[in-house]
């Protein structure tokens, strides 16, 4: 395990990738960490324009630290857009999509990394078999974010009271 790595939430990382036949680097931001110490990491990968395109998972000795984040106390999650994301949810839980939407996207606007944890919670449903209501978040995400190609992820964050 890389020990210089210590990886943590939003840090930027780079690895080899020979998923299409020829290696090439790839950069990108760590989503989550899994394992304790943490031994894995969920890694979205963007566009030239910091638009997502997917999520890989990683092991650590296979990333190298490019980025590191501020300290938490320097940067801290805006409370408007945590507000915004919190009805996004409640929104969705009562079935009106329209106003998810729009709550979403003023979340989005404020804190780009809400959209994985959006993203995380439908892959949850989805792997339930809870399908019907994954489809509606994901054909949301999609709504948001055209561009984003959406990847199944690893997730801690529970969504089931769409079903």
């Amino acid at each position: 395990m890389n020990l210089e790595l210590n990886p943590k939430l939003l840090d930027m990382v780079e690895f080899e990738d020979s998923s299409l036949g020829t290696t090439v680097n790839r950069t990108g931001t760590i989503v989550e960490t899994f394992g304790n110490p943490p031994n894995t990491v969920l890694v979205e990968l963007t566009d030239s324009e910091g638009v997502p395109e997917s999520f890989v998972t990683k092991k650590i000795e296979d990333i190298r630290k490019v980025g590191e984040t501020k300290p938490a106390a320097k940067w801290p999650k805006p409370k408007e857009a945590q507000q915004y994301f919190e009805n996004g949810f409640l929104y969705l839980q009562n079935g009106l999509f329209g106003q998810a939407k729009g709550q979403f996207a003023k979340a989005f606007s404020i804190d780009v990394n809400l959209r994985a944890s959006l993203l995380e919670s439908t892959n949850v449903l989805a792997r339930k078999d809870k399908l019907d209501a994954a489809i509606r978040v994901y054909s949301l995400l999609l709504e948001l974010q055209p561009r984003t190609r959406l990847g199944i992820a690893k997730v801690s964050v529970p969504f089931e009271s769409l079903a």
